[in-house]
C-alpha cells in the first residue's frame, strides 16, 4: 500500500493522533489529586526562576524526576499557565510514540502495513488517547520507552551501535522522566529475550558500551547534580519513599487481576485481539522464528515488551491503571500483527470482530442507561448520539472483517475510539469542574473578590487550588494550629471538607460563616467563638 512507506505512515498517524489529542486540550480543568501535582511545581519554578530542580510549597521538592517538570515549564514559558499548556507535553509524547511506532519500526513489522496499523492501534486506544490529554509522566515515560524498543529492534536487524546508543539515550530520558522504571522495563524486558530468542549481539561489550554512553548522557548529569546539592530528597525521599516505598506497600490497592480488566477498558475498541496476539507470540517463539542473529525481531520481542511491563508493575504493591501504560505500543503490535495476519484467512478473526462489536454495543446501551441517574439526566441527546455512532461502528466493524477488509476494519475500530473520546470531551469539562477539582470554586470566589481572603486549607490536599489561586495555599492538619491561625486572621477563609466543618468548629469553639462549597469542600469564614451562636451558622 503507497501509506506504509515509514514517512508516509507517520504522517497518517499525525494526522490523527495531533488533533485527537489536542482539540479542547484545555477546556476541562486540572483533575485532582494528580495533574496539579505537576503544575503546580512547574509553576513554581517559573516563578522563582528555578530549573535545577523541582520547587514545591516553596521547598526543593523530588517526587519525580525533572524532565517532565521541564517540559511543563517550557509550555508555561512559551505559551502562558494554563490547563492547555500543562497538558501540551503529554499530547505532544502521546503523538510523538505513535508516530514513532509508524516510523521505526523494524523490517518485519512493516510487512502488510503492520507498522501503520499498530501506531493507529496504539493512537486510538482509549486509555493512552485519554491519558495523552492528561498532564502527568505517564505518557512521557511511554514515549521514551517505545522509542528506546524500537531503537533497539533496529539495532537487531541491522548491527549498527549507533542505535544502541540510540536506544540508551532513550532510556535514560525514560529514566529522567519517572525514575528505575525507566531503565527496569527494559532490563527485564530485552533481558528476557535475549536469553529465549540467543540473541547474543544484545549483550556484547561493545554494545553494552554503546547503549550505557546514551544512558549517561542523557540521564546521568542531572542525577549527579542531585548527588551533590540534594541527596536526602535524591535517596531517601525519591529513592527510598516514592519508588521502593510504594512497591512495597501498598499505596494504591487494588483488586486481583486488576490488570487483566485495566488491559480489557483501556486498549477499546481494540483489547478482543490482545489474547490472539500473545497467543500468536507463542507460536513464534515455538518455532524459534527470531533467533537467527541479525534476523528482524518480531513478536517475541514485542511480547517481551508487553510482560515486562505486565510483570513488573503486578509484582508491585502499589497499583495504578496509568502504570502499565508503557505496555500498550507492545500491545498495539501483537494486535496489529493479529488482525494483519488472521483477517481474510481464519474464521477465528469474525468472531473476534464480533467480540468487538458487541463491546461497541453494551457501551452504547450502558451510555443510554447512565442518564437515567438524576445528574446526567441533561445528557439524554448526547448518550443517544454516541449510542448511535458506537452501533454503527459496531455493524462496520463486523462487515469489514466478514469481508476481509483490513483498511475497513481499523477505520472502523479508529472511528469508534474518536466518537468516544471526543463526545467524553465535550460533555465532560463542567461535570469535572464541580466534582473533581476546584477551578469553579476558585472562578466563583474571584468574581465576588474573595480569592485573597481565603488564608488556607485544613486536611484538603487539593492542589488545584494553589494552581488556581496563583499562590501556595498555607495547609493545617493540627487543629490547635487552625485556632491559632483563626485567631491571627479573624476574617480569613478556610477551606475545609463537608464532613469537618461542624465537627471541628465545635471541638475549636469557632464561628463558621459559609461561603461557598464544591466537590465535597467548603469555604468558610472561621473566627472565634461568640457565646452560644458559634454553630448557628455551620453548613
Amino acid at each position: 500500500m503507497r501509506w506504509t512507506a515509514p514517512h508516509r505512515a507517520a504522517l497518517v498517524v499525525a494526522a490523527i493522533a495531533l488533533p485527537l489529542y489536542l482539540i479542547k486540550l484545555g477546556a476541562a480543568p486540572l483533575v485532582d489529586p494528580d495533574e496539579p501535582y505537576y503544575a503546580v511545581p512547574a509553576l513554581e519554578m517559573l516563578k522563582s526562576g528555578t530549573w535545577a530542580y523541582t520547587v514545591f510549597h516553596g521547598q526543593p521538592w523530588f517526587d519525580k524526576p525533572i524532565l517532565f517538570y521541564w517540559a511543563v515549564l517550557a509550555a508555561f514559558k512559551t505559551f502562558g499557565v494554563t490547563e492547555w499548556s500543562a497538558r501540551l507535553a503529554s499530547a505532544l509524547a502521546g503523538a510523538g510514540g505513535a508516530i514513532a511506532m509508524a516510523a521505526l519500526a523494524p523490517r518485519s513489522w512493516r510487512a502488510r502495513g503492520m507498522h501503520l496499523f499498530a501506531a493507529i492501534v496504539l493512537a486510538t486506544s482509549l486509555e493512552y488517547a485519554f491519558l495523552a490529554r492528561a498532564a502527568v509522566t505517564d505518557m512521557m515515560l511511554t514515549c521514551f520507552l517505545t522509542i528506546g524498543f524500537l531503537a533497539t529492534a533496529r539495532f537487531l536487524e541491522s548491527g549498527r551501535t549507533v542505535a544502541a546508543a540510540a536506544a540508551g539515550a532513550a532510556f535514560g530520558l525514560a529514566t529522567l522522566t519517572k525514575g528505575p522504571v525507566g531503565v527496569l522495563v527494559p532490563a527485564v524486558g530485552l533481558g528476557a529475550y535475549a536469553v529465549l530468542t540467543r540473541r547474543r549481539e544484545l549483550v556484547r561489550p561493545v554494545v553494552l558500551a554503546a547503549a550505557g554512553a546514551g544512558f549517561v548522557v542523557a540521564a546521568v548529569p542531572w542525577y549527579a547534580y542531585m548527588v551533590l546539592v540534594h541527596r536526602d530528597l535524591l535517596v531517601k525521599t525519591f529513592l527510598g519513599d516514592e519508588n521502593l516505598g510504594r512497591f512495597l506497600h501498598p499505596e494504591h490497592q487494588q483488586f486481583p487481576l486488576f490488570y487483566v480488566a485495566v488491559f480489557a477498558a483501556g486498549l477499546l475498541p481494540w483489547s478482543a485481539a490482545l489474547p490472539a496476539g500473545l497467543l500468536r507470540a507463542w507460536r513464534a517463539f515455538r518455532r524459534h522464528e527470531e533467533q537467527a542473529p541479525g534476523g528482524s525481531p518480531g513478536l517475541v520481542f514485542a511480547a517481551c515488551w508487553f510482560l515486562s511491563v505486565v510483570v513488573i508493575f503486578s509484582l508491585s504493591a502499589s497499583k495504578l491503571f496509568s502504570y502499565v501504560l508503557p505496555a500498550y505500543p507492545a500491545a498495539a503490535l501483537l494486535i496489529a500483527a493479529y488482525w494483519t495476519e488472521a483477517l481474510g484467512r481464519s474464521p477465528r478473526a469474525t468472531r473476534v470482530a464480533a467480540a468487538s462489536s458487541a463491546v461497541a454495543v453494551l457501551a452504547g446501551i450502558a451510555a443510554i442507561v447512565t442518564t437515567r441517574r438524576a445528574k446526567f439526566a441533561d445528557l439524554k441527546t448526547e448518550a443517544l448520539m454516541l449510542a448511535a455512532v458506537l452501533v454503527v461502528g459496531a455493524v462496520a466493524v463486523l462487515v469489514a472483517a466478514r469481508r476481509g477488509r483490513l483498511v475497513a476494519l481499523v477505520s472502523a475500530h479508529a472511528a469508534l475510539a474518536v466518537a468516544i473520546v471526543l463526545t467524553s470531551v465535550a460533555v465532560a469539562g463542567p461535570r469535572i469542574e464541580d466534582q473533581n477539582s476546584t477551578k469553579g470554586l476558585v472562578t466563583r470566589l474571584q468574581a465576588r473578590g474573595l480569592d485573597g481572603d481565603v488564608a488556607g486549607a485544613f486536611h484538603v490536599p487539593d492542589v488545584s487550588l494553589d494552581f488556581y489561586l496563583g499562590r501556595t495555599l498555607p495547609r493545617e492538619r493540627d487543629e490547635e494550629k487552625l485556632k491559632a491561625a483563626v485567631a491571627e486572621n479573624p476574617k480569613g477563609l478556610w477551606v475545609v471538607r463537608a464532613e469537618e466543618v461542624g465537627a471541628v468548629a465545635a471541638r475549636l469553639g469557632l464561628t463558621v460563616d459559609p461561603v461557598d462549597t464544591a466537590s465535597r469542600r467548603w469555604v468558610v469564614r472561621l473566627g472565634p467563638a461568640v457565646g452560644e451562636a458559634a454553630l448557628e451558622r455551620t453548613p
